[in-house]
């Protein structure tokens, strides 16, 4: 052999594809994968903002108002057969 010339079988020092498999569908099981995978990193994600609100989120109730809860119509009369109100009759 002189120099610049090649052999048939020469592949010009990369492997030979002996894959058997379509390209098709390794396109499609690379796609589902990084489908998988998007998926998975956002649950990631929310996961990780879902632990940061609670750990900076706090359990205080400093500068919280209870809320007032009001009173029915059954409940008051109730108080009042009860001698807890004494009724005017005004």
């Amino acid at each position: 052999m002189e120099d610049g010339e090649t052999n048939e079988g020469d592949t010009g020092g990369e492997k030979p594809n002996n894959d058997s498999t379509p390209v098709e569908e390794v396109t499609k099981n690379y796609e589902a994968l990084k489908e998988a995978n998007d998926k998975v990193e956002a649950e990631l994600l929310r996961g990780e903002e879902l632990k940061a609100k609670i750990a900076l989120g706090g359990k205080s109730s400093a500068g919280q108002e209870e809320p007032v809860k009001e009173e029915t119509a059954k409940e008051y009369s109730d108080r009042v057969m009860k001698g807890e109100i004494k009724d005017d009759g005004k």
